[in-house]
């Protein structure tokens, strides 16, 4: 179908006016809904009936990452033992009993959560302070990511919206803005899932805790694209990272290292490894641009079942 066509279609009987006006009764009325008219409000501003499909009124983008792309996990450790021991399982997503609710997850759904390129903005987001110990996991990509855009101010709207861009803008105004802002995850959970649908390796997302950060968090199908490239149990004291051990996959399991007075210490081996292949890489947080496209195909979307 021609996306012009596609787009008039969508856009039937929706004009800019009415648009704003249902923006302003959400703003005025959602914090009373429940789920199921949160859900009902989300999908019938940003979908339109195309034929016998559901059309996205906003565009879908997407994020590649190539190989060898480092991404970043913390882990709070202040409120476990100060003598818990540490297996391979617990560098990667919680078990689904300890899961709480998330930007893009309900509670029990295991999804992992990691910040692309940088050690910072991981630590922020959840919540370490000074003193806390914690683990610091790197991971590799072996394998091409695709990840869906969600919450990116400033979005471009594609010139194949045609007459509608504005429409568009309007409604992808307030998506973005509703995703960032939400600090219940109802909302994102609802725009994540209902509307930037699945069939990729997850979802990309601007860090609300530190400007210019991106977050990825990624489906537990695609974690085989990625590699455990080992983990500090750190804390940070004066400014400064006090590494205390240092922890890479190893033949029988995790093996955990913490000999740095030796004169051959294993502990500052793997430590500098580490850091090495993570520098290889470094922060891809400036090829925002470079890495993201709007390829027509992912805009028409079929799914007749809402």
């Amino acid at each position: 179908m021609n996306l012009l066509r596609m787009y008039d279609r969508a856009f039937s009987g929706i004009t800019i006016d009415e648009i704003r006006r249902r923006i302003a009764i959400f703003e005025e009325h959602s914090a009373s809904w429940e789920t199921d008219e949160t859900l009902a409000f989300i999908l019938d501003l940003a979908m339109g009936q195309s034929g016998y499909a559901r059309t996205p009124r906003i565009p879908i983008s997407r994020r590649s990452y190539p190989r060898n792309t480092n991404f970043i996990r913390v882990r709070n450790l202040k409120d476990e033992p100060t003598e818990k021991e540490l297996f391979i399982g617990d560098m990667w997503e919680a078990p689904a009993k300890h899961v709480k609710p998330g930007r893009l997850n309900v509670t029990g759904e295991q999804f992992l959560y990691t910040t692309e390129g940088q050690t910072k903005a991981p630590k922020l987001e959840v919540g370490i302070e000074e003193g806390d110990p914690y683990l610091l996991i790197f991971y590799k990509s072996i394998d091409d990511i695709e990840l869906i855009d969600v919450g990116w101010q400033d979005e471009t709207i594609p010139e194949y919206f045609g007459a509608h861009a504005e429409k568009a803008r309007e409604i992808l105004d307030f998506i973005n803005t509703s995703f960032r802002k939400d600090d219940i995850y109802i909302i994102s959970n609802i725009i994540a899932k209902e509307i930037h649908l699945g069939g990729f390796d997850g979802w990309c997302y601007p860090s609300v805790k530190l400007d210019g950060a991106i977050n990825a968090c990624f489906n537990l199908q695609a974690k085989g694209k990625l590699d455990f490239s080992g983990a500090f149990v750190a804390r940070d004291l004066g400014g400064q990272q006090q590494v205390i051990t240092v922890c890479v996959d190893g033949n029988a399991g995790l093996a955990l290292f913490s000999d740095w007075t030796d004169e051959n210490s294993l502990a500052k081996k793997f430590y500098d490894e580490i850091w090495a292949d993570y520098m290889q890489t470094g922060n891809l947080a400036d090829l925002k641009e470079n890495n993201k496209s709007t390829d027509p195909e992912l805009l028409y979307i079929l799914k007749l079942d809402i």
